[in-house]
């Protein structure tokens, strides 16, 4: 448990629970570096062959997931796993609105996809041993996009199973929305820059930019915020290490969810990169 610089009573209640059961770990950091920081150090401190990340704000009521997990591991072939979320509020998919070109396909054992849409996971320690953990700097927002990304140029699959799921939770907490978009758009046009040339830069990157600009002008969006995020970029990006020298058959895996259900890694390349970008600029107007 990575106490992520809380300034309530999560000490004392970890403190309990480890009481009960010598198992657990508590992780007290000093102050908030960041969800993908904080995450990193529960990583560095695990020790089993599957690393699973679970958000403070996701429940599962299924006491077999792990056991089902294991099973998964063994008839599937996958190096990251994505469970599906769902909120308790109203029952809403998470998963369902990441990959729509999947709905035929969730009655099924599950499909290969493209991301993860959270930063709930199961990750096999060979990935990690591979590419290393989340990007630090990203502070919070598109991480999981980032390290989805890295994990598929290395050549590695991600798999959806719909039928395990967790609940999300409503909380109490909400940060400031600008503040959630700022980083979103920043970090989208980092990792964008990181990894893409040319004209896929330019779609991808114009893509975000025009997506939080609607936001702007629709008052969503402050357009400070909006100004700062784009300063920004342009500013960390000179720190930033391109990487670009990967197998582009691996990165088409990243852009091209099947347009049917995907039920092999070579299905996923289905979709024109044209087509997954209007069908992402729809969901934004």
């Amino acid at each position: 448990m990575v106490d992520n610089g809380s300034t309530d009573d999560t000490r004392a209640v970890c403190q309990k629970l480890m009481e009960k059961d010598q198992r657990l770990g508590y992780i007290p950091l000093a102050e908030n570096k960041g969800v993908p920081y904080a995450v990193n150090q529960g990583i560095l401190a695990s020790r089993g062959k599957i690393v699973f990340c679970m958000d403070d704000d996701e429940i599962s009521n299924d006491e077999y997931l792990l056991e089902k997990v294991v099973l998964l591991a063994e008839e599937k072939q996958w190096q990251l796993l994505n469970v599906d979320i769902r909120n308790r509020a109203d029952g809403k998919s998470v998963a369902d609105q990441l990959f729509p070109y999947h709905k035929k396909s969730w009655g099924s054992q599950g499909f290969y996809v493209h991301n993860f849409g959270n930063g709930t996971v199961f990750i096999k320690r060979e990935v990690i041993d591979k590419i290393g953990l989340f990007e630090a700097g990203y502070f919070r927002q598109s991480q999981e996009n980032e390290y989805a990304l890295r994990a598929m140029l290395a050549g590695f699959l991600i798999f959806h199973c719909p039928r395990l799921s967790l609940q999300h939770l409503p909380t109490s907490f909400r940060p400031d929305s600008s503040e959630v978009f700022y980083y979103s758009l920043r970090n989208a046009m980092l990792m964008n820059y990181q990894y893409f040339r040319l004209w896929k830069l330019l779609a991808m990157n114009g893509w975000q930019v025009m997506h939080y600009l609607v936001k702007t002008l629709r008052g969503d969006l402050k357009p400070a915020s909006f100004l700062r995020a784009v300063r920004d970029y342009f500013s960390k990006r000179k720190t930033v290490v391109r990487r670009l020298d990967y197998d582009t058959n691996n990165l088409q895996r990243y852009f091209f969810a099947a347009r049917k259900s995907a039920h092999t890694p070579e299905e996923i390349g289905r979709m024109s990169f044209f087509h997954y970008f209007l069908s992402g600029l729809r969901r934004f107007f």
